[in-house]
């Protein structure tokens, strides 16, 4: 094979990989940052093609006994969505020269442009090794079959980094449909459950169910070789997913690239990859054919840290079979592909807090805080009548930038019609708790706000209390997300990163009635000696979530689900930790005193209140261990 130049990132490219490289580099210049981001079109560095393409080549005659790997004549090589063709590139690269080539290659993109430059870029080096390759322009997710792909040979390599899409998306063809419900299942078939499944809607997870799709039937077996979003890998509504692909694989090399933008970090550099900002994951799966489907996969982990060459270099120097891909258990429920510390059999045992509280909402989000959202009541009506006049002011330029989904004009017709009929807003200007100890007014009204959760609105009309926590926390800072709120909160309420949202568990439904489920309240009754109310389940649980020996001892289930609280030893106790809970409450909740309403005025003020939570906690640490 003849080699280009070395590129950036230190390999010596092939004159295909260095063709689809500068087609990829030509396409980003050509395609607007908006389309790029709607479309999930993020391309791949051949480096990055290359160390994946070489450990598919490996994991092929390694586990599936093809002395070819990739250039063996059982294999079809298939990447569903190739773009400029940087995977099907650095297979060539790899199996090239082997005496013989692969009974097919086919790429499958649905933008017909990044096909015709792929053909540029391919299919003249393609022809001189002789191995067959036929691109097409189409929906692999609607037009393309797995069953198509998987009779095309004996065994099916499926490689690439499909597209990263979480908004909107063309709707799957019913076959589709069909199989994505299999990820909307739990290990023993039952439905998740899940209020929102809208993460298993994204491009990457249908992706990932196709490629599955095309393992199962593939005639003597599959390797799957594919870049993603690595959200899936722990992400407690992708449990289903899991589930699957541990009942369906026999062997799961999971390498975790990291570079996840939105959680907290201890303050290590750690590069995205691709310059996004969710995490990065590489999975290399085997199945045979001939293997049971009775057993669990074989879990294999990485974690690889640091600066973007550096987990280059990582990579092309792993092994398929390297030792630093350490074996891994896991288990159900949550099935999690990444490392979990154990945290004792009695947690698992403990209810969580939707079990305790049935009805809980994430909090609200503007998705333009600096114009649904301040400080001042009066300052905020006047600029929503300067929007529904159409008159111009600079906090107003978010609310004028249309968006996929968000239309000025009828933000604005929203707008006119709420002022026309109640003009001092008080109906649709609302209390917020923004941030710990700053209570703001919002408008309360979509689609200027993108998601004001009346319901949540109506469930703190009626309560006297909420306590407020997260469902799932990938940060590497210690586990702090408690607290309360007499409030609709924001959703960004305990933490600025998206993949860690405040959500609010008032004392009361919508509906004015009690927010405690009936065997919680049986069960607390018989443990406490009396009826209890969830004013007071709030009080117990938050003393709980905020004692430091507890968030210490539980720290990495904390961060897996809802948390899970402890049924009271007896009433002595529990009247005890509710009423330190309420204290720590009665902390959250009381406004600050700004005597100078200076920043550094409330910065001091914010600092003393900490502080007094802080105080009240460690008191509630100890009574957990009446």
């Amino acid at each position: 094979m003849k080699t280009h130049r070395m590129n950036d990132h230190g390999i010596e490219l092939t004159v295909a990989e260095r063709a689809a490289e500068l087609a990829a580099e030509q396409r980003d210049a050509e395609l607007a940052a908006p389309r790029r981001r709607q479309e999930g079109i993020v391309h791949t560095i051949p480096a990055l093609a290359r160390s994946v393409a070489r450990l598919a080549d490996e994991a092929l005659r390694d586990a599936l006994g093809l002395g070819g790997g990739l250039a063996d004549p059982a294999v079809a090589i298939v990447d569903p969505a190739c773009g400029p063709g940087a995977f099907l590139a650095a297979a060539l690269a790899v199996g090239d020269g082997r005496g013989h080539v692969p009974a097919a290659v086919i790429g499958v993109d649905r933008d017909a442009h990044a096909v015709r430059v792929a053909r540029d870029a391919l299919e003249p080096a393609f022809a001189r090794a002789g191995w067959p390759c036929a691109l097409q322009a189409a929906d692999t997710l609607s037009a393309l079959q797995p069953a198509a792909i998987a009779q095309r040979a004996d065994v099916a390599c499926v490689i690439g980094n499909p597209p990263w899409i979480g908004g909107a998306q063309a709707k799957s063809a019913p076959w589709m449909r069909a199989l994505l419900v299999d990820f909307e299942r739990d290990a023993d078939g039952a439905p998740l459950g899940e209020r929102k499944l809208g993460v298993l809607a994204d491009a990457y997870v249908r992706f990932l169910r196709w490629s599955l799709e095309v393992a199962r039937l593939a005639r003597r077996g599959a390797v799957l070789a594919l870049v993603t979003n690595g959200s899936y890998l722990d992400g407690p509504v992708h449990r289903g997913l899991r589930a699957m692909l541990l009942r369906e694989l026999d062997a799961l090399s999971v390498i975790d690239l990291g570079g996840n933008a939105l959680l907290a970090r201890s303050g290590a550099r750690d590069d995205n990859v691709f310059g996004v900002r969710p995490q990065v994951a590489v999975l290399i799966a085997t199945r045979s054919a001939e293997a049971p489907r009775t057993r669990s996969a074989r879990l294999r982990y990485l974690r690889i840290h640091g600066p973007l060459q550096g987990k280059l270099d990582r990579l092309e120097q792993l092994a398929w079979r390297a030792p630093e891909l350490q074996a891994q258990a896991t288990s159900g429920p949550l099935y999690r592909l990444v490392p979990t510390a154990e945290v004792g059999a009695e947690y698992a045992r403990w209810p969580s807090l939707p079990e305790l509280m049935p009805f809980h909402r994430e909090g609200v989000q503007t998705n333009r805080d600096a114009v649904a959202i301040d400080a001042d009541r009066a300052v905020l009506l006047a600029r929503m009548q300067a929007f529904a006049q159409g008159r111009e002011q600079p906090a107003l330029a978010p609310a004028l930038a249309p968006l996929a989904h968000y239309d000025p004009a009828r933000a604005r017709a929203r707008m006119q019609a709420a002022l026309a009929a109640d003009p001092a807003g008080e109906g649709w200007i609302r209390p917020l708790q923004y941030r710990p100890f700053d209570a703001r007014w919002f408008v309360a009204l979509a689609p200027l706000c993108h998601r004001p959760r009346p319901d949540l609105l109506a469930a703190m009309d009626r309560s006297t209390l909420a306590l407020v926590s997260v469902r799932k926390d990938r940060g590497a800072l210690p586990w702090t997300h408690a607290a309360a709120s007499r409030l609709a909160i924001d959703n960004c309420l305990l933490s600025t990163r998206s993949s860690c949202r405040a959500r609010a568990f008032p004392s009361h439904a919508p509906d004015g009635g009690e927010n405690l489920a009936p065997a919680a309240a049986r069960e607390l009754a018989a443990r406490v000696g009396r009826v209890v109310g969830s004013h007071e389940l709030i009080g117990y649980a938050l003393a709980v979530l905020s004692a430091p020996s507890f968030r210490e001892r539980y720290d990495a289930a904390l961060r897996v689900d809802y948390p899970r609280i402890p049924w009271p030893r007896d009433g002595h106790v529990f009247d005890a930790l509710t009423a330190a809970g309420q204290r720590i409450a009665q902390l959250h909740t009381t406004p600050l005193e700004l005597p100078a309403g200076t920043a550094v005025a409330r910065s001091e003020a914010a600092r003393d209140r900490a502080a007094a939570i802080e105080r009240e906690a460690a008191h509630a640490a100890t009574l957990l261990e009446l």
